[in-house]
């Protein structure tokens, strides 16, 4: 009788889930909860919805938005708080914090919130961390950014195979990024969204 009242309790949740299957947490696992997809793959999945964060698309229409201090659709300001950023986008997808440098990183689906402890040139530590970075995920080869940016401020390798393409337009510094090593044709998985 006791199995019978968990298998109903078990659908009951899944049809409130929207036929979702929920996983449960791995013991001793931090985060969100987890959804398993019709695929069969497990896949983090927000606590709650919030405001999103719009998808990075180059465009001149981005740029002449971004040369005037306006990054479109975003719903947080540079130097909000943790609480905050997540008081208006729902809990992140994942947190992570390296204590050492005072950073922390909110993970959203288009995404990521880099936030500090620290005020750009300052060396007092905050009580709460703000955010001084917004990095969004792209696919884009140098060749696409040159066309629609024209030539980068710099040019460089942070290491051996993992190039750096520089943008400064209006206030924002520009930072287009590889995760795995690549030559400076890309394409670059990522572009870090810095104001200055």
């Amino acid at each position: 009788m006791k199995q019978l009242w968990i298998w109903a309790l078990i659908l009951v949740t899944m049809v409130g889930c929207g036929g979702q299957e929920v996983v449960p947490e791995k013991e001793g696992s931090e985060g969100s909860p987890q959804t398993e997809a019709s695929s069969g793959e497990t896949e983090e999945k927000p606590m709650d919805e919030g405001a999103a964060i719009p998808p990075f698309e180059l465009t001149t229409e981005m740029v002449d938005a971004l040369k005037k201090g306006e990054i479109p659709g975003l719903p947080i300001d540079f130097g909000a708080t943790e609480t905050a950023v997540i008081d208006t986008l729902g809990e992140p997808q994942k947190r992570e914090e390296d204590e050492p440098s005072g950073h922390v990183e909110l993970v959203y689906e288009h995404a990521t919130v880099d936030l500090s402890y620290y005020q750009s040139g300052s060396q007092t530590k905050l009580d709460e961390p703000i955010v001084s970075g917004i990095l969004f995920h792209i696919g884009l080869k140098k060749d696409e950014i040159k066309r629609v940016l024209g030539e980068p401020t710099d040019e460089r390798a942070v290491a051996p195979g993992y190039p750096e393409l520089e943008y400064i337009p209006g206030p924002f510094l520009l930072l287009f990024l590889t995760e795995t090593e690549r030559e400076f044709e890309g394409p670059y998985d990522k572009v870090l969204v810095i104001e200055q």
